[in-house]
């Protein structure tokens, strides 16, 4: 390419630069049209040369900025279910994304939505927040509205490939979306897609005692989704049972929020709540468990890691107490340095103790933390009655659950 040319170029792209949002769309339409062929034609494939015209029609190029307006983990301009159908598969928010960053499309979101595991009705949430790009460049991209942008350390700690299973089931109503939104035939409803792979449910109601979890089946949206099935059990239904069991004669206490009774000295458990999820099994889970790992994201679950924490210490400290009588401090191990338990500890953490964490709090976090629980021993059962034993740890307990089930009318 001859020096004017490269000029003449330059120029052009500079230009390009500088236009406003809806001319630099219509420019990304123009791009598509055999229009645009013509006018290569015309004008010479030369001034072409070197140039990605794909990368303006696609948001840009990749590229290291010192800072600047980026999309962090959160919705793009507020949830999907503030917008029109189309308008959630239309590429119309030109922004920026940290390299690694993870987006998931609309048709996804609101199915996370149903679930309970994302919220509704958030208005401009994160929006084009203020960052530096000190661990790897800024990626100039085109997203659409509604959809959820997961930041790089995020994800992997999430797994990318736990992240494309998921995004993968939103994808069909993406190409139909699109395709209406180029007059295309009409596909099928949201609400006819096969549930996630993950087969998410919504969580137990957070606004209601777990009462309501225990002994009545929890007032559920409408949703479409069909029964949370996993290896052919029906995780809500053995949740019910379960729950029943093990807060039976205590319902009431607490509301159903307390350390098992049935501990000794030499065999302590921290065992606690309506499902009684010890802390070794919540442990387990942080390690094993995709699903636990993307729920602690902040951005789609304030407080909810931070409660796990607190839920793991009251663990510890309830095992401690029960077996030494002492109250452990410091990292773990040798290094662990003991005290005697204050009168308002020994209270927490003896048998039927209530724990340090806030009622209100476990009201609000704990539903979810036992939906988690019971997808994650039923994806490790073969049977019904596989996962009932898996949870007690014993054949005993079993006809209890049987009966539980039959007072509660499942069948």
């Amino acid at each position: 390419m001859s020096k004017e040319m490269k000029k003449y170029q330059q120029r052009i792209v500079g230009r390009v630069k500088k236009l406003s949002k809806k001319d630099y769309a219509a420019l990304q339409d123009f791009m598509e049209t055999p229009a645009a062929r013509i006018v290569r034609g015309v004008l010479g494939e030369e001034l072409f040369d070197g140039m990605d015209v794909d990368q303006y029609r696609k948001g840009g190029v990749v590229k290291k900025n010192k800072g600047g307006k980026v999309q962090k983990t959160g919705f793009v301009e507020g949830s999907p279910d503030n917008y029109a159908k189309g308008d959630t598969v239309a590429d119309t928010v030109k922004t920026q994304v940290r390299e690694g960053s993870f987006v998931i499309n609309a048709p996804t979101v609101e199915r996370l939505q149903q679930a309970g595991m994302l919220p509704k009705g958030v208005d401009n949430s994160n929006k084009n927040a203020t960052i530096k790009a000190n661990k790897g460049g800024l990626m100039d991209v085109a997203l659409s509205k509604g959809e959820y942008v997961i930041e790089p350390e995020e994800a992997q700690r999430i797994g990318y490939s736990f992240l494309e299973k998921i995004n993968d089931q939103g994808k069909p109503e993406v190409d139909r979306r699109q395709g209406m939104n180029k007059g295309g035939p009409a596909g099928t409803d949201l609400s006819g897609m096969p549930p996630l792979a993950s087969g998410l449910r919504p969580p137990i109601s957070t606004d209601t005692k777990p009462e309501g979890f225990i002994q009545t089946p929890p007032s559920m949206p409408d949703t479409g989704i069909p029964p949370m099935l996993i290896n052919g059990i029906n995780v809500e239904q053995v949740g019910k049972a379960l729950s029943l069991v093990e807060t039976r004669g205590y319902e009431d206490r607490n509301d159903g929020y307390f350390y098992t009774r049935s501990d000794t000295k030499s065999n302590p458990s921290s065992a606690f709540g309506p499902l009684q999820i010890t802390g070794d099994t919540l442990s387990a889970m942080l390690k094993e468990s995709d699903l636990l790992r993307i729920q602690m994201n902040e951005g789609i679950n304030p407080g909810f890691a931070n409660y796990l924490e607190k839920y793991a210490t009251d663990a510890r400290n309830k095992t401690n107490f029960r077996k030494f009588g002492l109250i452990y401090e410091g990292e773990k191990g040798k290094k662990a340095k003991g005290r005697a338990p204050t009168a308002a500890e020994k209270a927490m953490y003896k048998g039927l103790g209530t724990g340090s964490i806030s009622l209100k709090d476990h009201k609000k976090y704990y539903p979810l933390l036992a939906n988690i629980y019971l997808r994650y021993k039923a994806e490790m059962s073969d049977s019904e009655e596989d996962m009932v034993r898996r949870h007690f740890g014993n054949d005993k307990s079993t006809q209890k659950y049987r009966n539980a089930k039959i007072e509660l009318g499942i069948d």
